[in-house]
């Protein structure tokens, strides 16, 4: 290939590496302290994407060339230059619907991050009410939390995001497909047949256990709350979204956890399998405060180890849970070869990552590691670690019922005319909540992934299905503590996006 093509393949990635650096960090300022400059810089690195991409004709140069003369180039050129042309689908076009979309997207987001509901006179986040609802033990308090409190934002966030929605259905159809659901299928490899089977293999093999945890629930909370009612309400269930096992059943749960700093818990236990996370804490914003998002966010600034995750990490077990969750996927970027090239270093199938997340924090939980950090010189607790495996087991069914609910409300809803009907038709599927034990039908709207992780649970359902094939690799080669891990670096992180679900089948034998 001519040296003139070769200079503008350079240039372009050289840029393209630049302006990516630029985003990731104005969107780590923005989701960690939600101002007004920090929501104006970010959506100023936005449009200069844009614009670059819309303006600049050296990438169709590039595309054009790369198809005319393919067998010119090695893989790694063809791969980079398919990624430019993504980026170039992606951005390619400027128009008031693309500008719309981003300010929508970001003004919500920014809504969501900064969003304070006055409770016992001081200001509180979603979050931390959903904490609330889990621990309260009077049925009275459980409904007045979640129906005065938890949901007060609906109305306004609703209308936001049915803007959002329709926005985003626009900005995709502008780009050739048929909505957003599509863009995210294709672009992530799925099909819907394949969603589908992926759906109905989880529902077929976690329905008996669900209909069975349920019932002994509904039982045990209607004889604690001493409730009367023939008709089970959903907000009974502690978590308005019934995502988690109630932790008021069994508070032993809690106990473990309640005054620990559980963030130094995750932090020693990566070190006892031989990851040091001093540098990646250093950066990362773990505990709660005004102005972050609640969430857990994850950001690879510069691709060369610079790896920063903020979430509020909280002392109880859905604190660890997602915490364990989170640091198991920077721990996963952190040991993607930094040979790499920029615009290649990127996850493999997501899919894969997510079980390796849920693998390595079943590990840290069942295999008592966690319990034994934060015991310290205190003798280990057996009975606690009973409890908790107990309770992983019971929240891991209702945590994917919950998944499946949330990703079949979310396969239709860019197809959808009716959003609240949708959701309360996978309610019933899935989580079998009946409408007339629903307190607000509108409640999806409080779902912040739909706005800042679209598909993430599809994606989670991914995972789930891909479990067992750590469990089996695990156990037949007989990996334990450190030699786990290095296995998985070695074969599986190290290759990033190179690695697929066949590559991991590969690793049974």
């Amino acid at each position: 290939m001519d040296q003139k093509f070769y200079d503008i393949y350079e240039e372009t990635i050289n840029m393209i590496d630049e302006l990516i650096i630029k985003y990731n960090r104005e969107q780590w300022n923005f989701v960690t302290n939600a101002t007004s400059e920090n929501y104006n810089q970010y959506l100023n690195i936005i449009n200069e994407i844009i614009n670059y991409f819309t303006v600049n004709q050296n990438i169709p140069y590039l595309i054009k060339e790369s198809k005319k003369k393919k067998n010119k180039f090695n893989k790694e050129e063809l791969k980079t230059i398919s990624k430019i042309s993504d980026l170039h689908k992606y951005y390619f076009k400027k128009s008031d619907v693309s500008e719309e979309y981003h300010i929508a997207l970001l003004s919500h987001q920014r809504n969501i991050i900064n969003k304070r509901i006055q409770y016992n006179s001081k200001d509180s986040t979603t979050n931390h009410l959903a904490d609330l609802c889990q621990r309260r033990t009077s049925l009275k308090k459980v409904k007045m939390l979640q129906k005065d409190y938890f949901f007060q934002p609906v109305s306004e966030f609703k209308k936001e995001i049915e803007e959002i929605i329709n926005l985003r259905n626009l900005y995709f159809q502008e780009r050739g497909y048929s909505d957003f659901s599509q863009y995210m299928m294709r672009s992530n490899g799925f099909t819907p047949s394949s969603i589908a089977k992926t759906m109905e293999r989880i529902d077929k093999n976690t329905l008996h256990q669900y209909k069975k945890i349920k019932e002994s629930l509904e039982e045990e909370l209607i004889r604690k709350f001493n409730s009367r009612s023939k008709q089970i309400p959903g907000y009974l269930y502690g978590d308005p979204f019934f995502r988690y096992y109630p932790v008021h059943i069994d508070e032993n749960v809690n106990i473990m956890f309640k005054g620990k700093d559980i963030a130094y818990a995750v932090r020693k236990f990566f070190e006892t399998l031989g990851v040091n996370l001093d540098s990646i804490y250093e950066v990362s914003d773990l505990y709660i405060r005004p102005g972050k998002h609640q969430n857990p966010i994850i950001i690879d600034i510069d691709r060369k180890g610079d790896v920063r995750f903020s979430l509020n990490s909280k002392s109880n077990y859905r604190g660890i849970y997602h915490l364990l969750r989170t640091v198991s996927k920077v721990v996963y970027l952190m040991h993607i070869s930094p040979k790499i090239p920029f615009l290649l270093h990127e996850m493999p199938e997501r899919g894969i990552v997510e079980a390796f997340t849920m693998y390595l924090t079943e590990y840290a939980l069942q295999r008592g590691y966690i319990s034994k950090i934060i015991a310290q010189y205190e003798e280990e607790d057996e009975q606690i670690r009973s409890n908790i495996s107990d309770y992983l087991a019971l929240t891991e069914i209702i945590y994917m019922r919950f998944q499946l609910c949330l990703a079949n409300f979310e396969i239709n809803l860019y197809s959808s005319k009716d959003p609240s009907s949708l959701w309360l038709k996978s309610l019933k599927k899935y989580q079998l909540i009946d409408k007339d034990a629903v307190l607000d039908i509108d409640g999806w709207a409080m779902l912040d992934t739909l706005v800042f992780d679209p598909f993430s649970s599809v994606f989670e359902l991914k995972g789930y299905e891909m479990l067992p094939d750590f469990k089996k690799i695990v156990h037949n080669k007989q990996l334990h503590g450190k030699g786990m891990l290095d296995f998985f670096i070695n074969n599986i992180m190290q290759y990033g996006n190179d690695f697929d679900k066949k590559s991991l089948s590969k690793l049974h034998r």
